[in-house]
C-alpha cells in the first residue's frame, strides 16, 4: 500500500474503471501490477499494488517444479520399466529353457537353439511344436484306422470279443466313418492283371496303378454311398457299406457299375470280379454278408470278365451233404487205394456242394480232412510223412480269404493222394513178401536134404543175414 498521491494518481490513471488492474512503472524505476476494487456495501476502494518481477519469480518457480516433476516422472518411469520388464522377461527366459532343455526340449535340425536370442527360440519352438502337433495327429489317425482294420477282421473272424471292445468299435466307425445306421453290405471286388499288363505297363507305373487301386475303388463308391474299403489280400478287396432300405442300396449298385465300367475300358490290362453280399442288421451282420459276397465271387467263373454277382441272387445252401454213407465210402477208397475212384468221388462231392457258403465249403473241407486223418490214425500211418506241421494247423483250421481256401484244397487233395500212394507201395511190398515166400518154400520141398541157407540167399538176392 502507497501513502503518497503521486502512487495513488499514478493508479488512477492507469485504472480507470472500477475492478480493473494494470502495470504501472513508479518513481522508483519498478514495474507494478495495479488493481482497483470498488466495495458496493462501505463504498470504499482498494488499491492493490504488487511488483511484477515477484509475480515473474512465482511463474517461473512453476516453471522449474513442472520441470523438477517431468524429470522425477521419467526416473520413476524407467525405474519401474526395469523392474516389470525383469519380472515379465523372466517367463520369456523360462521358455526359452524348456524349449532348449536336452531332455525334454525341442532342437531345431537346420538351426541350433543356443544360436538364436530368446524371441527366436520362443518362436521356432511354436513352430516346432505347431509341426509335432501336426504329426502326431497324422500318427493317431493312422493308429485309428489301423485299431478299425483290426477290429473290423475280428468281427469277420467271428473271434471272441467283449461288449466293451464292439461299443469302442461301433464309436470309432461313427465319428471316422460316419456309420449311424445298425445295417452292413458287404463287396469282394478281386482285381486280376493280364500278361499285356506286365508287359507294356513300366514298372514303376505298374506298380503305382497297383498301390493305387483302394484309392481307385474307395473314390468311386464314396460318389454315391458311404463306404469302407479294405484289402483283404492282394488284389481283393471287402467294401463294407452302412445301408438300411433300398434307397440306400441303390446308389450303392449305381456305384458298382460304374466302376465296372470305367475299368472296362482297360479290359486288355486288367479284369474285375465283384461278389455283393446281403444286408444284415448288427456288427455280425458284417461276418454274414462277408461271407456271402466271397460265395458270390467263387461263383463266377474264372474266365468272365468285369463281372457283378449279387448273393441274393443265388440259390445259396445253408447245409452241406456229407453223410456218413459219404464218410464210409470215402474210407472205402482210401483202404483200397483207387486214385481215380478218389479223384471221382472228390469230384462229385463238390459238385454237389456247389452252392453252399464260403464258410460251409470250409467247414467241409476241415470234415474230409478229419475223415483222412482218422483213417490214418486207425492204419497206424504216421501223417507228419504226407504234411509238416503248420500244413496240418493249415488244414484245421476255417481260412478266410478265398486264395486261401483253394491252397486248402489243393493240400487236402494232395495229402488224400498222399495216402492212397502210400497204401498201394505197402501192398506192392506185401505182395512181394508173399510171392518170396511161396518161392522159398517150393525151393525147400524140392532141395529139402541140402545146405540151403547161403545158396538160396545167392539165387534170390537175399542178403545172408536173412538167409
Amino acid at each position: 500500500m502507497f501513502m503518497n498521491e503521486d502512487a495513488i494518481s499514478q493508479i488512477e490513471k492507469a485504472v480507470p474503471t472500477l475492478n480493473g488492474q494494470a502495470v504501472i512503472k513508479l518513481n522508483n524505476g519498478h514495474s507494478y501490477m495495479a488493481t482497483k476494487v470498488n466495495t458496493e456495501t462501505y463504498n470504499w476502494t482498494y488499491y492493490v499494488v504488487k511488483p511484477v518481477e515477484e509475480l515473474n519469480s512465482q511463474a517461473s518457480n512453476i516453471l522449474t517444479m513442472i520441470i523438477v516433476i517431468c524429470v522425477l516422472l521419467i526416473v520413476v518411469g524407467c525405474l519401474f520399466s526395469f523392474i516389470y520388464t525383469f519380472k515379465i522377461y523372466n517367463p520369456i527366459v523360462k521358455i526359452g529353457q524348456i524349449l532348449t532343455d536336452k531332455q525334454h526340449g525341442i532342437n531345431l535340425d537346420n538351426e541350433p537353439f543356443h544360436t538364436m536370442n530368446d524371441f527366436n527360440q520362443i518362436g521356432a519352438g511354436v513352430h516346432q511344436l505347431i509341426h509335432y502337433h501336426h504329426r502326431y495327429e497324422h500318427e493317431l489317425e493312422k493308429l485309428t484306422y489301423d485299431y478299425l482294420n483290426y477290429s473290423l477282421l475280428t468281427v469277420m473272424r467271428n473271434d471272441e470279443r467283449s461288449l466293451h471292445a464292439e461299443e469302442e468299435l461301433l464309436k470309432v466307425m461313427s465319428s471316422k466313418l460316419d456309420f449311424n445306421k445298425d445295417a452292413y453290405r458287404c463287396c469282394a471286388i478281386a482285381f486280376s492283371f493280364t500278361n499285356k499288363f506286365y508287359e507294356e505297363i513300366q514298372d514303376i507305373d505298374r506298380i503305382l496303378i497297383q498301390s493305387k487301386i483302394k484309392v481307385l475303388i474307395t473314390g468311386f463308391l464314396e460318389r454315391t454311398s458311404n463306404v469302407y474299403v479294405i484289402e483283404r489280400d492282394k488284389f481283393l478287396y471287402l467294401c463294407i457299406s452302412n445301408v438300411e432300405s433300398q434307397a440306400d442300396q441303390d446308389p450303392f449298385n449305381q456305384g458298382l457299375n460304374l466302376l465296372i465300367q470305367t475299368f472296362s475300358n482297360d479290359r486288355q490290362y486288367c479284369n474285375i470280379q465283384v461278389g455283393v453280399g446281403e444286408t444284415y442288421a448288427g456288427l455280425d451282420g458284417i461276418r454274414h454278408s462277408y461271407s456271402n459276397a466271397l460265395s458270390a465271387l467263387q461263383s463266377i467263373p474264372k474266365e468272365e470278365t468285369f463281372t457283378v454277382v449279387y448273393a441274393d441272387t443265388l440259390q445259396v445252401k445253408h447245409n452241406y451233404q456229407f453223410s456218413k454213407t459219404d464218410e464210409s465210402k470215402l474210407l472205402n477208397i482210401l483202404k483200397i487205394g483207387k486214385k481215380d475212384d478218389l479223384v471221382s468221388f472228390l469230384e462229385e462231392l463238390f459238385r454237389r456242394n456247389e452252392n453252399i457258403s464260403f464258410n460251409l465249403r470250409n467247414t467241409l473241407v476241415g470234415e474230409i480232412y478229419e475223415v483222412g486223418k482218422r483213417y490214418a490214425f486207425e492204419s497206424e500211418i504216421e501223417i507228419g510223412q504226407f504234411l509238416t506241421e503248420q500244413q496240418q494247423h493249415d488244414l484245421k483250421r476255417q481260412c478266410e480269404l478265398p486264395s486261401e481256401l483253394e491252397a486248402r484244397l489243393q493240400l487236402l487233395t494232395y495229402f488224400l493222394y498222399g495216402l492212397v500212394e502210400y497204401i498201394n507201395e505197402i501192398k506192392q511190398q506185401l505182395n512181394k513178401s508173399d510171392v518170396l515166400a511161396l518161392m522159398i518154400k517150393q525151393y525147400v520141398e524140392e532141395h529139402y536134404c541140402q545146405d540151403l541157407s547161403l545158396i538160396y540167399s545167392v539165387k534170390l538176392t537175399l542178403n545172408f543175414v536173412y538167409a
